[in-house]
């Protein structure tokens, strides 16, 4: 049986869980920001932001 069967066995639903991945998430945020910006950058572009998307996040322009 499947966690996911065992927990609709239980009669566990998603919302059930948003706490736990809440927590988990945020200590995963917390330990990426506490490694420094090297750390934060790759956080960033490993979910999808661009380097653009973080320079204009940060409303840093291009260099004229």
């Amino acid at each position: 049986m499947t966690i996911k069967e065992r927990l609709f066995k239980a009669g566990v639903e998603a919302s059930h869980l948003d706490d736990l991945v809440h927590e988990k998430a945020s200590q995963q945020a917390s330990n990426v920001n506490n490694e420094g910006i090297d750390s934060q950058i790759f956080y960033l572009t490993q979910a999808g932001w661009s380097e653009q998307d973080i320079l204009e996040h940060l409303n840093i322009k291009e260099p004229e």
